[in-house]
């Protein structure tokens, strides 16, 4: 399974830059300047977030939520961005002192596509817009921002009655958690490596 996110690649222009005032036209035809116009959105938003070092993928985030029309659900990603997502919720808990949970969801092998659809759409109807689930397979990783082990376990109770119910039967579904911090958990990698195991 691959880890990494993809990360689109930006050359820095020079500090005298070639095109002092861009155009539309401009940056939406001609790379360099389109390049130049990708580097300067970068300097701004590690002025207003400096906490963060910012890659063209987290403008495309936050141009993903600028535009997001009003829906309550959850993100929905795909399996190869859970490790950078993690490491992200970690240093927010370090930085604000707030938990975070890990729960992944497994459902029966020989589930078929149309079941698997109708177990997302209900567990997306119980997620917070904060929350973000991670697809791979029939398995789904829900990270939870804000929630501690009483409350991870109470969501776990919800969704096993929830799917029940939509269901018409009782599913064959294996669900395992982990919050952060956690005085069991020496590093960060721990729960990186655990996380990932999970998809696999």
């Amino acid at each position: 399974m691959t880890t990494s996110s993809s990360v689109t690649k930006v050359t820095r222009p020079p500090e005298q830059a070639e095109f002092p005032q861009m155009s539309y036209t401009g940056v939406t035809t001609n790379r360099d300047m389109a390049n130049a116009f990708v580097v300067n959105l970068l300097k701004a938003a590690e002025r207003m977030v400096p906490e963060k070092k910012w890659l063209v993928d987290d403008i495309l985030a936050v141009l993903k939520a600028a535009l997001d029309t009003g829906s309550t659900a959850a993100a929905m990603l795909e399996g190869r961005y859970l490790r950078r997502s993690l490491r992200d919720q970690m240093a927010l808990s370090d930085r604000y002192q707030e938990p975070f949970s890990v729960l992944v969801m497994i459902l029966e092998a020989h589930a078929d596509e149309s079941l698997y659809q109708s177990v997302l759409d209900a567990v997306l109807e119980r997620l917070r817009k904060s929350d973000m689930i991670f697809l791979y397979r029939h398995r789904t990783v829900m990270l939870l921002p804000h929630t501690d082990i009483e409350a991870a376990k109470k969501l776990v109770a919800r969704l096993r009655v929830l799917l029940q119910k939509v269901i018409g039967r009782e599913l064959d579904l294996d669900f395992r958690l982990r919050t952060y911090p956690d005085p069991n958990i020496t590093s960060q990698d721990e729960i990186l490596d655990w996380a990932e195991e999970q998809l696999r």
